[in-house]
């Protein structure tokens, strides 16, 4: 195997310091969430299409003496004796992170970096080994910075990192092999050093520095000496060595844990079931050999609910019709300039739910990764639990881009020039008054034989009862629908309160709900009619009287009654028991007449 050379940067004018290159991603994001993203965004962006599924993969795993031999003798024979680094490859065990992306690019492109390239030229190589800050040149990426790269040394208490590529060449495939560390600046004789240094091979340049990475054979050599994963004789992409994580307080299981909650939370759009090919990407982690599962902490009913939520967004922005059942799909516009700014898709979740995980409106651009989840706390109701998901049309993605800061995990409409600043300020502010005519509708006068919605989300149930036309008792839409700003949501019975009534043992596997309902006032006597229906996935909404009824009501007076409809005065309450299936979704609307 070939001994890699030391190559650290020199000051030269106008340089970044090692210290200041890590601190550019800030800390607003715990260091797994932030590893997490900023790695998985890279590799989506490089991701090849033409049906390709790309897989990222992150493997935490303990290097053994033997690979420690090769860092020592081959990869790192000579550092800077203060450094941490060095400290690290003396010991004969230490952990590290493998993360690995494959149906990718690899670091493709020229490998140095005064070489002019033409415009589509592919720079990933340079873009992510040889310099900071190199600006997104692919339309409808990620990343939009390329500071993203530096999360990854922040990851390793070294501030070290080892690349092994394989990308498709002129004459075939072709594999790379370099290592990069960024320290605190550092002096050596009368000499300053930046603390940006590569383990490569030392080309030297009449003008200065140059470093390449080992190719060919030699970099085959070392890559599968040092790592779990190789490459499969057609694959391409990218493996990169984090090496001493920063585990921080909770050690190796508490960051694989976090980081298994942060692919739950940020890349759930890619691991929607069934969806297209070029929506999905394999993600999976690896802890000393054996797979950790990714559902754990993850409530099966919030994650469909903002699946749904995307999926509809998806068929509106494509020019279809977004049927998903329960689901409330809006445009986002702008009046001046006119200008749709993108949809927002709202549904209903089960009382009860994690709080970190409801009542947030998910925000995402077009790669469909999580920027973040926004909270608007001063719209909670107390009663209704909910999710959402915002995406901005195609056309007006680069504003958004533009408004997030290095971490990508937010939208600063200020930092953008007027027009553009102008679109993300007025799309947040939509989607607050959305919200809060979602949650706080106008409940005014119905008409005589209006048809209108008392369903509910049941509190600890696995079955939500909402409205055949669209909403909820409380107010809530779950339709899709389309209207405008200002319109006004009617409702005549109001939820008070729900209950999940205890069933015998040989209840058939149904379910007997209690609703609290109360009329609205102003009409002396009117008639209420129930129109109940099962909603099965995939083949909507089932009228069927054996699977969903009522089984009971009870008057303002005590009195109990099977009838089919009931007759209640304005300001009653009265409550009606709906058995069902177990754990289906019930659409529940009843009729409303003034009698007298």
């Amino acid at each position: 195997m070939i001994r890699l050379d030391w190559v650290p940067k020199p000051f030269r004018d106008g340089d970044i310091a090692g210290e200041g290159t890590k601190k550019l991603l800030g800390t607003s994001l715990a260091a797994p969430k932030l590893f997490l993203r900023e790695t998985a965004q890279n590799s989506w962006d490089a991701h090849i299409g033409h049906g390709v599924i790309p897989e990222y993969q992150m493997r935490f795993v303990t290097l053994d003496a033997p690979r420690m031999s090769v860092l020592r003798n081959f990869v790192f024979p000579e550092t800077f004796p203060g450094s941490e680094l060095a400290k690290v490859i003396r010991r004969s065990r230490v952990s590290a992170i493998e993360v690995h992306d494959r149906g990718t690019t690899g670091l493709d492109g020229p490998t140095r970096n005064d070489v002019h390239v033409g415009k589509g030229e592919p720079t990933n190589f340079r873009d992510f080994i040889l310099t900071v800050g190199a600006p997104r040149d692919l339309e409808y990426g990620g990343g939009t910075y390329g500071f993203g790269k530096t999360a990854a040394f922040r990851a390793s208490q070294c501030g070290t990192i080892i690349v092994w590529t394989r990308i498709r060449g002129g004459e075939g495939f072709e594999e790379r092999f370099i290592a990069i560390s960024i320290i605190p600046n550092f002096s050596m004789g009368e000499k300053r050093y930046t603390g940006q240094q590569w383990w490569g091979r030392d080309q030297r340049l009449k003008d200065g520095m140059n470093v390449q990475p080992i190719e060919g054979d030699a970099a085959h050599g070392l890559g599968t000496k040092l790592f779990e994963r190789g490459f499969g004789e057609q694959e391409t992409g990218t493996s990169i060595m984090i090496l001493d994580p920063a585990f921080d307080d909770g050690g190796q299981e508490g960051f694989v844990q976090a980081t298994a909650d942060a692919v739950a939370r940020n890349l759930w759009p890619k691991m929607i079931p069934g969806q297209p090919v070029d929506k999905q990407m394999k993600i999976s982690l690896i802890e000393n050999g054996h797979p950790v599962d990714l559902a754990a902490g993850w409530d099966d009913r919030i994650r469909a609910s903002r699946e749904s939520c995307l999926t509809a967004i998806r068929k509106v922005q494509s020019g279809q019709k977004a049927e998903e059942a329960f689901i409330d799909v809006s445009e986002i516009r702008c009046g001046n300039p006119k200008q749709l700014l993108g949809h927002l898709a709202i549904a209903p979740c089960p009382f009860g739910s994690d709080d970190e995980l409801v009542n947030s409106v998910t925000l995402m651009r077009e790669p469909e990764l999580v920027v973040c989840e926004k909270e608007y706390p001063d719209l909670q109701n107390g009663r209704d639990s909910w999710v959402a998901v915002f995406k901005p049309i195609r056309e007006l993605d680069n504003a958004f881009a533009e408004a997030e800061p290095p971490t990508h995990d937010d939208w600063k409409p200020n930092s953008l020039e007027r027009r553009k600043g102008t679109f993300v300020r007025v799309a947040l502010r939509r989607i607050k008054e959305d919200l809060k005519d979602y949650l706080n509708p106008v409940d005014d006068d119905v008409q005589p034989g209006e048809r209108v919605s008392t369903g509910r989300l049941a509190a600890s149930l696995d079955v939500l009862a909402v409205g055949a036309d669209g909403d909820l008792a409380s107010g809530m839409p779950t339709g899709r629908r389309s209207r405008s700003r200002g319109s006004k949501r009617r409702a005549s019975v109001e939820v008070l309160s729900q209950e999940l009534l205890p069933m015998p043992d040989a209840s058939d596997g149904r379910a007997l709900t209690r609703l609290e309902l109360r009329a609205s006032a102003g009409a002396n006597l009117m008639t209420v009619t129930p129109d109940l229906a099962v909603v099965v996935e995939g083949s909507g909404v089932i009228k069927d009287a054996e699977q969903v009824r009522v089984d009971s009501w009870t008057t303002a007076e005590g009195e109990v009654t099977a009838a089919e409809r009931l007759q209640v005065h304005g300001g009653d309450v009265f409550y009606v028991d709906i058995s069902y299936p177990e754990n289906a979704a019930v659409n529940c609307t009843f009729r409303s007449e003034v009698t007298k």
